[in-house]
């Protein structure tokens, strides 16, 4: 489509403009950044040929949430005589098949409950109600947490990640 082409969302999606004009196979486009305000009900991006003109095309939009267990809960499951072994949780809501978590501990010492250090994840590892509940073992002698992010990748494209009491762009498309 012409890069004049205005792109419109309803008022409970946020678009931003990242990048106004590529070209990919002698073919201009943009690259916008979607943020849905509600995940309930049905949501559309049109193209239209001007402002408020005839619409080009529409495209529904794959809205979904994530709040993963930086700051959610953690539960101590077992005690060791050297660590212990806590559960945390990652809860989603309408998470699409494109999108694919990716689970890292960034703290010495701490790992898995595989005792790797990086796990990756798909709407099918959550339960019917959007919960995926995951284990870490935690040295006794660390002094720190279990920190970890979380990143999201839609069609292997980075989305946003959520770690220590903070998020960038979870849910965005």
């Amino acid at each position: 489509m012409d890069t004049n082409v205005v792109l419109e969302v309803d008022d409970s999606v946020d678009l931003s403009v990242i990048d106004p004009s590529q070209t990919t196979n002698n073919q201009s486009q943009i690259t916008v950044s979607l943020t849905a305000n509600k995940t309930n009900g049905k949501h559309i991006m049109l193209a239209r040929l001007y402002e408020n003109g005839p619409i080009l095309a529409s495209t529904p939009l794959d809205t979904f949430w994530v709040q993963n267990a930086v700051d959610g809960y953690f539960w101590t499951v077992e005690r060791f005589e050297d660590s212990e072994l806590w559960e945390v949780e990652s809860i989603a809501k309408n998470l699409p098949d494109t999108v694919d978590v990716q689970i890292k501990v960034v703290v010495a010492g701490v790992t898995l409950d595989d005792y790797t250090l990086e796990r990756s994840l798909t709407a099918a590892d959550y339960d019917d109600l959007g919960e995926y509940k995951f284990r870490l073992f935690h040295p006794n002698a660390r002094k720190s947490s279990t920190c970890h992010t979380f990143k999201l990748y839609q069609n292997g494209q980075f989305i946003g990640e959520s770690f220590n009491n903070g998020q960038t762009n979870i849910g965005e498309k």
